[in-house]
């Protein structure tokens, strides 16, 4: 005989929750004389989160680093189609730092139709993230005491798709907790309308092995096996040359006239972008992707008149205390909890490297310029620490 499991008191009380709020959407209102006062049903978490994106998309329409075209790598408005016509529920999109990840994600969301969006910007979640309390709070909803019970309840609501954007968890502990926690809401929220878009950042590659559901509930890419259902790579030469020569102005050579080494780093546009930042194509002498930060990051501080030292000091501050929760090294010296000596700079002084978040507070227009301030300054206190314990602990640590 089949054992039937007796709801908690708890469990009880939320399902008949639920299961008043999917009555109420099924059953249709009726007309209602105005003057009796009576508000239309509330708005659905798709409407709400759709309100949300279309102000954020506006917030950062004016702040990109400098004038860059962006060149979609597909027919945005066909790929979302395809998705939302499939029976996949997971769209995942990788490449490496500066492909363009992030820029896909806001051209898709302003783009999109016959859906809603989210965008969670997911590069300083830690390991205590909750994904379907973000979700909720996104569209301005109470995740209640069992947020994902709370979102199958609200997924049933849905009248159209939506897409929730999650763009680039970091480091690797994170991006495993977040596909963890997707798996276990493909598994309880069955609504057909609840969409995903995974942005990952690789190498290395993620293996969604542990993960059977979301594994199973992604869409195949061109090769149609396991793995990203699309992959952004860099430019080509020829893409690149058509963006560079699109945006120069007299004065700037043609992409052609570039140094080689040049040539071939812009063709990842978050390089060329830094490059038309800094308003310069100087030869940088031994050219690497770290040389190419490094002389960008000062040249545009030159260019806005400022000090670079100190300014890539408050800039150095800034990036610890966004990566002080990613990487709680128990060896790295503490930063105060009051007002640091980053609190004077402003978006309008470092435009280039920096832009106001959603709440206000600064944001770099990339995590890789974030990371490399991060880098140089933890290099130099290894360097301080010499041979020791210390430094030994601290390059064991850094071994992926």
């Amino acid at each position: 005989m089949e054992t039937v499991r007796r709801w908690t008191g708890r469990e009880a009380k939320q399902r008949f929750t639920q299961v008043l709020k999917a009555s109420a959407v099924a059953v249709p209102s009726q007309p209602r004389a105005a003057a009796e006062g009576f508000q239309q049903t509330r708005q659905d978490l798709g409407a709400r989160s759709s309100e949300r994106t279309t102000a954020i998309l506006a917030a950062l329409g004016g702040q990109q680093p400098d004038d860059l075209v962006y060149v979609p790598p597909a027919d945005v408005q066909r790929l979302v189609a395809d998705f939302l016509a499939s029976t996949a529920r997971v769209y995942l999109l990788t490449g490496p730092p500066g492909g363009g990840k992030t820029s896909f994600t806001r051209h898709l969301a302003a783009q999109a139709s016959g859906g809603d969006v989210q965008l969670l910007t997911a590069d300083s979640w830690t390991e205590d993230i909750g994904l379907a309390r973000e979700i909720l709070r996104y569209g301005s909803l109470p995740a209640g005491e069992d947020p994902l019970l709370t979102l199958e309840g609200e997924s049933q609501s849905l009248s159209r798709p939506l897409l929730v954007v999650i763009d680039s968890p970091q480091p690797r502990a994170v991006v495993d907790k977040v596909c963890r926690q997707l798996d276990g809401a493909l598994r309880q929220v069955l609504s057909g309308n609840l969409r995903f878009l995974l942005v990952l950042r690789t190498p290395p590659e993620i293996e969604l092995a542990p993960y059977p559901v979301l594994s199973a509930a992604v869409m195949p890419g061109q090769d149609r096996g396991v793995g990203a259902s699309l992959r952004l790579e860099r430019w080509d030469a020829g893409t690149a040359r058509q963006v560079w020569n699109a945006q120069r102005s007299e004065s700037e050579p043609s992409f052609d006239a570039l140094p080689a080494k040049i040539r071939n780093l812009v063709r990842l546009p978050l390089y060329m972008s830094l490059i038309r930042a800094a308003k310069s194509t100087e030869p940088l002498g031994h050219t690497d992707a770290y040389r190419l930060v490094e002389f960008c990051v000062a040249s545009i501080l030159k260019a806005a008149g400022l000090d670079v030292e100190c300014t890539t000091a408050d800039l150095t501050t800034l990036a610890r205390r966004q990566l002080a929760a990613a990487w709680p090294h128990p060896l790295l010296p503490a930063l105060d909890d009051g007002p640091g000596h980053d609190n004077h700079l402003s978006a309008s002084s470092v435009a280039g490297l920096v832009r106001p978040g959603p709440t206000g507070a600064l944001a770099f227009h990339h995590d890789v310029i974030r990371e490399y301030l991060f880098a140089r300054w933890l290099a130099r206190l290894i360097e301080t620490h010499g041979r020791s314990t210390t430094t030994i602990e601290f390059l064991n640590d850094l071994v992926p």
